[in-house]
């Protein structure tokens, strides 16, 4: 059997990621809300017209907060 490439497996474990993530906003009420709220915060940013660095920092506390809830969600099941 002929070895995929590396593309070709990144291109699907990114599939697997993104049904992950839709999985987790059709079933938990928490992630809905924080998700509501991080769109707001990112609406936000561009009203205000933050800088590069407080995008990056905006982003990475969304990442954290999103992350970190989808793996106390995997652990609580």
């Amino acid at each position: 059997m002929p070895k995929e490439s590396f593309f070709i497996n990144r291109a699907r474990s990114v599939g697997f990621a993104i049904k992950g993530m839709v999985a987790l906003l059709r079933t938990e009420a928490s992630i809905k809300i924080q998700f509501v709220i991080a769109l707001i915060v990112t609406a936000a940013g561009f009203y205000f017209d933050i800088s590069p660095t407080e995008w990056t920092i905006q982003l990475m506390a969304i990442g954290l907060v999103m992350g970190i809830e989808g793996a106390n969600t995997a652990i609580e099941k």
